[in-house]
């Protein structure tokens, strides 16, 4: 029962797993950089083009956050005229939604840190960091496509009548 009282709150509470994503980003943006410092192992980027990639990151997510969800409230609108206010709250509840804009998220607020965390000394190979974040951003490509496949299936009317079934 209180397992289910703690699921039930984190479904209505949608901060707490973008929240913990970007506090694992915000670790690992001070972290990686360090580690980075200490045994420079993966050399295949100097310090300026990985500071210039972190920044094109930063820049280009929250872009792609806000034009990503901005479609999302759009869907989610449509949903609500259309069909009903109870789909809506289906809607809301999908942890695919949260989890990618925690993903989202997390992948420009790691970039930030890095990037402050790099600073502008170009005597030191960081390949992990780097390495992380394109890990980061090839899991916000992955999710923005598993996003898109679900909102357009859930657009679908004989999905949202099977769901009406269930």
């Amino acid at each position: 029962m209180v397992r289910m009282r703690g699921m039930r709150w984190l479904r209505e509470h949608g901060w707490v797993v973008p929240g913990t994503y970007v506090l694992l980003a915000i670790t690992a943006g001070v972290v990686l950089p360090r580690i980075d410092r200490a045994n420079p192992s993966l050399h295949f980027l100097g310090a300026l083009a990985a500071e210039q990639l972190l920044a094109a990151i930063a820049a280009g997510m929250i872009a792609f956050t806000g034009i990503v969800f901005s479609i999302s409230l759009i869907v989610s609108q449509f949903w609500s005229t259309t069909y009903s206010l109870r789909l809506m709250q289906w809607l809301r509840k999908t942890p695919l939604t949260g989890h990618a804009f925690g993903t989202f998220s997390a992948t420009f607020v790691y970039a930030l840190v890095a990037l402050a965390a790099v600073g502008r000394n170009e005597d030191y190979d960081l390949g992990s960091t780097v390495a992380f974040s394109l890990l980061l951003l090839l899991a916000s490509v992955l999710l923005f496509l598993l996003l898109l496949y679900s909102t357009l299936r859930q657009m679908n009317l004989s999905y949202v009548l099977s769901l009406i079934g269930d």
